[in-house]
């Protein structure tokens, strides 16, 4: 059967354009296709730039610098997968079967024959669609190739290259120079007619990467956290119990400063909030400090936010917390299926 042609919308851009995907379920190449993605998979992630996924990367990104004169930039391919040059790609993925040692023990076909048949997995116009360029989104061959073409690209030296370059499939997270940033740009711009990058800067000291948000922060920074605004933050009670400390506490958002809100759960005009019930009606005698509030997630949109508050009231369940948060999560996020997030120490 033909595979099945529909868009999915990309909501985070302009005009919210349609991304095309090419279902090849069921279709005369997708077992081929599939066969070849189990041969060339191997070949992919032996680069220094490629990222799994984002628990990898924040690992990597983890108390890394950024100097005055440095800048956080992501870069990300406008349409890969329909972009990336067939020609060029079944080049490369050819050299890399010749060089490659360990083909043999995965499968007795030669590096010719998986060219030949991958050639008519990527061209195969079947009898209602057909295939202009690139590799169609749908089939299990194309991330592959797609990873394949990227890597090679990597590889071409720039006049002053970035100080790290992680890249997952086409999209990336850098840091470089603030005076070659242009330079750069044009650079990679520059390297094929066929793959074009558009990129972002940092937005507030922060930079967005995959479902990760990276933040700049700077020694000073540890006295200015009442400042931040679009938080997640955790308060802890202060109070003392017989048994010890209170374990009570509270996780909330605001668009607002943290002081801002902080003051606002406080003062007495505040009855409906939990932390002024706790503090003043329920435990007389019990208090919060600014000083002990944790800083979880920075958010500056506000559905993103409170998805993000639903999830960390979901996993670290704060006892004062009435509801849910603004969003009732489905329950792939119940705690026994999402890794522990530990609300940190003060900062």
């Amino acid at each position: 059967m033909p595979p099945k042609f529909y868009g999915l919308p990309k909501i985070h851009k302009v005009n919210i354009p349609l991304r095309p995907i090419v279902s090849s379920i069921d279709s005369i190449t997708y077992s081929s296709a599939k066969f070849l993605a189990e041969i060339l998979s191997p070949l992919v992630g032996n680069s220094i730039h490629h990222v799994v996924n984002s628990l990898e990367f924040s690992k990597l990104i983890k108390n890394k610098r950024v100097e005055e004169d440095e800048e956080l930039r992501s870069y990300e391919v406008t349409a890969l997968f329909t972009s990336v040059p067939v020609d060029k790609s079944l080049e490369i993925i050819h050299t890399r079967l010749q060089n490659d040692p360990t083909l043999s023990n995965r499968t007795t076909v030669t590096p010719q024959q998986i060219i030949k048949l991958l050639e008519v997995c990527l061209r195969c116009t079947y009898t209602f669609y057909q295939q202009i360029r690139g590799a169609a989104m749908g089939s299990p061959v194309s991330p592959v190739v797609c990873n394949l073409y990227m890597e090679d690209m990597e590889q071409l030296t720039a006049l002053h290259p970035p100080i790290w370059w992680y890249r997952y499939v086409d999209d990336t997270h850098t840091k470089l120079k603030k005076a070659h940033a242009q330079e750069f740009t044009d650079h990679l711009n520059s390297l094929d007619p066929d793959i074009k990058f558009t990129t972002e800067g940092e937005v507030n000291r922060s930079l967005a990467f995959l479902d990760t948000l990276t933040l700049l922060v700077s020694p000073k920074d540890k006295s200015q956290k009442k400042d931040i605004t679009g938080a997640i933050y955790h308060i802890p009670c202060q109070g003392k119990t017989t048994s010890g400390k209170c374990k009570d506490s509270y996780i909330g958002e605001s668009e607002r400063t943290l002081k801002t809100r902080f003051l606002e759960h406080c003062r007495p005009s505040s009855t409906s909030s939990e932390i002024f019930q706790h503090i003043h009606i329920e435990s007389p005698g019990h208090h919060v400090d600014l000083a002990q509030v944790n800083f979880l997630d920075r958010e500056p949109r506000h559905f993103e936010r409170g998805v993000k508050e639903a999830i960390h009231i979901r996993v670290n369940k704060p006892t004062l917390n009435r509801d849910v948060g603004r969003h009732k999560l489905p329950k792939i996020y119940d705690p026994s299926r999402v890794r522990k997030i530990t609300c940190p120490k003060s900062v």
